[in-house]
């Protein structure tokens, strides 16, 4: 086993939007147990004084002393459980899977350690959490043995890679600033509440009206599902069920998912995945670079290459690397809380002769690639092929008035940005419904230890 590349949606959170959910019921005040510390490094080594961080309750949106969207102790426990299965699977003596080439990591090491999110303090702290454990069962792990015999002197701080969020690349919404061809073709999908017959079949169209009626009968005050949905959700999955209004049950739950994830998926998969592949095409056409070098370094008999990599992100990030990865053959369901996707390359019996094999949520899922249907593993070469697209230069630039004619999806009708404020008000919500399913996966024997 060469390299391991884990992307990974963070845990469980509080509502992430700022308004009300709903009229006639009194709102939940929220509890929030964890902290964020820092410490301003001026390079000068030694020790500095850190601050922690705390919402004080009464001055938030959220009732109680929680920020938007901020990790819950619940997410916290779910990451430390992928990074401990990680662990096991791949870096312990007696790894489940196969033991990563090299044997043990320190973190620190940026040549086989690359670690990294968005600037989002839940994915960045649920990454942080997930690589924590992937060291020893405690955070000295990280440290060398001269370290270690001397506690007094500070070890320097483990790198964690983030960019700014406005020109993120791999954010949990497509960014139209970095590939402005991104909104025409939100544009052209449908804009918000507005039904076209090419984004949606006439089963969906009539889900929708069903559900905005029984938003309305159930007093929401969020008139959109996606919108509405991180109020249910997130309400469902910290066990809140009895502030949710009295005619929303799981089957209700359920319908408003699937209105507002139907259209987002729609538009991930129109026109030969092309959203999807300029959303995604820098985090994909990285990773290939990472595997080439791997592959490379391996053949001059070398183990100078990056091992390990960790891509903290969000569930529509996750959702948009498997559809831009696997088209049709996609299963199309929103990642829970603490899914993760792994991408692992392995060098096979022959010189010269590399395999992968890609996992979502502890199930095989290399299926995913072209070619490789009915395989657990593949050669890397059908990987290389499958994403081709991205050595090929995309056009993020908005086409000439003359030529939008030839650009524009069959039936598309103009608006406002609908896949981009889908991206950003499910990724607020939907994941979190999965967590309903989490014991259903492990009685069917589908969840790996990561659940």
């Amino acid at each position: 086993l060469l390299s391991v590349h884990l992307f990974v949606r963070h845990g469980a959170r509080t509502p992430a939007h700022n308004g009300s959910c709903w009229r006639h019921v009194q709102p939940l005040g929220w509890k929030c147990e964890l902290t964020q510390v820092d410490s301003v490094q001026t390079g000068v080594r030694g020790r500095h004084l850190e601050f922690k961080r705390v919402y004080d309750a009464g001055p938030n949106v959220l009732p109680g002393n929680c920020s938007l969207g901020q990790l819950l102790p619940e997410g916290a426990a779910q990451m430390r459980t992928d990074g401990r299965a990680v662990r096991r699977a791949y870096l312990d003596a007696g790894a489940t899977v196969m033991r990563l080439n090299g044997g043990g990591l320190d973190l620190r090491d940026q040549t086989s350690v690359w670690l990294g999110s968005d600037d989002f303090a839940r994915a960045r702290m649920s990454g942080q959490l997930l690589a924590e454990k992937l060291v020893s069962q405690s955070p000295g792990g990280i440290l060398h043995a001269e370290e270690e015999a001397n506690p007094s002197s500070a070890p320097d701080a483990v790198p964690w890679h983030t960019q700014d969020y406005a020109l993120d690349t791999a954010g949990s919404e497509p960014n139209a600033i970095v590939c402005p061809r991104l909104e025409l073709l939100s544009q052209e999908l449908s804009s918000v509440g507005v039904v076209s017959e090419s984004a949606s079949s006439p089963e969906q169209h009539q889900q929708e009206l069903e559900v905005t009626r029984l938003l309305k009968a159930n007093g929401f005050l969020q008139d959109t599902p996606s919108r509405a949905l991180d109020c249910v959700m997130t309400a469902i999955c910290s066990r809140r069920a009895k502030s949710l209004p009295v005619g929303i049950d799981t089957a209700a739950a359920e319908r408003i998912m699937a209105v507002a994830t139907g259209r987002f998926v729609t538009g991930l998969l129109s026109n030969d995945r092309l959203y999807a592949r300029l959303w995604m095409r820098h985090q994909i056409r990285w990773l290939r670079a990472r595997l080439r070098e791997a592959m490379t370094a391996h053949s001059a008999g070398s183990n100078h290459h990056l091992r390990l990599s960790v891509h903290g992100g969000h569930d529509s990030t996750l959702m948009g690397f498997l559809a831009a990865l696997g088209g049709e053959v996609w299963d199309r369901r929103w990642p829970p809380y603490a899914s993760m996707a792994v991408v692992e390359l392995y060098s096979g019996k022959g010189s010269g002769d590399y395999l992968i094999r890609i996992l979502h949520d502890g199930r095989v899922r290399t299926e995913l690639l072209p070619g490789c249907q009915q395989q657990s593993v593949c050669a890397v070469g059908a990987f290389e092929k499958a994403t081709d697209w991205v050595e090929r230069e995309l056009d993020c630039s908005l086409p000439s008035s003359g030529a939008l004619h030839q650009e524009k999806l069959q039936g598309g009708v103009g608006g406002q940005t609908w896949m981009q404020l889908s991206a950003i008000s499910i990724s607020m919500a939907v994941g979190s419904f999965a967590t309903l399913q989490l014991q259903r996966w492990r009685e069917q024997g589908s969840g790996s230890t990561e659940r």
